[in-house]
């Protein structure tokens, strides 16, 4: 792969081994909506939002010394992706989810430089 200065690629796809091997930045959505940013050579190691823990757990990727061989599914049923959202997009399926999760959505919030992450759990446990 070659570097050109100024230059910006937006790669899409639900396969998260691809993007990461392509990509500085990874940002993740769900039903259309953010729910992490991260750069992809932390991706493995501290992704926080449920969402990106579950896609990590659904593929095999090589990570140098971790390489990750889970292929695990997502558990529940996805909401209507035409739906209107009073809460978190993911609440349905979210093992870690709370009362708030039903009620507010959560807002992209910084943790640190080049990591965002919208949920309501992360500030309160470190997912």
């Amino acid at each position: 792969m070659f570097f050109t200065p100024g230059l910006s690629y937006l790669f899409i796809s639900h396969d998260i081994a691809a993007v990461k091997y392509i990509s500085d930045e990874i940002a993740v959505m769900y039903l259309g909506k953010i729910v992490e940013v991260i750069e992809s050579k932390v991706l493995i190691e501290k992704a926080l939002h449920p969402y990106t823990k579950a896609l990590l757990r659904a593929v095999s990727i090589a990570g140098g010394e971790k390489t990750l061989l889970r292929n695990q599914q997502l558990k529940g049923e996805p909401p209507n992706p035409l739906g209107l959202y009073k809460g978190c997009r993911f609440f349905s399926r979210c093992d870690c989810r709370q009362e708030i999760c039903s009620k507010e959505e959560p807002q992209l919030k910084q943790l640190t430089e080049g990591h965002k992450v919208a949920c309501h759990l992360v500030a309160q446990t470190k997912l």
